[in-house]
């Protein structure tokens, strides 16, 4: 079996410092808003996050709180927002986009 990664989700820096210090975590899963299940952090918040920890950052791509079905805008605001994130250096992201039926939405996902 292969190594389990452990993550913790987390929306603020005080946090990102505090799992940096204690050692608790492999990555952190770097958020907004995670009381209606997380949203795209701002770009301040991911730069300092990124300036803040030796450990892999993942960031959340998530344009409103909800379901996990998008409309044509909000899907080109995720897109811009992975390339933000690709070009400030985060290590990777965490996201969701299923069809109207439940489905994954392989097509947008794989975009």
């Amino acid at each position: 079996m292969g190594k389990i990664t452990f993550e913790i989700a987390v929306e603020n820096i005080d946090s990102v410092k505090e799992i940096q210090e204690s050692r608790v975590a492999d990555r952190i899963e770097l958020c907004d808003n995670l009381m209606v299940g997380g949203t795209t952090p701002s770009a301040g918040l991911i730069q300092q996050s990124l300036k803040s920890s030796y450990l892999p950052v993942m960031v959340l791509i998530r344009p409103r709180p909800g379901d996990f079905h998008y409309s044509k805008s909000e899907f080109d605001v995720m897109i811009s927002d992975v390339m933000f994130v690709k070009i400030a250096g985060v290590s990777g992201v965490v996201t969701g986009i299923l069809k109207v039926d439940g489905h994954v939405d392989r097509e947008r996902m794989a975009r």
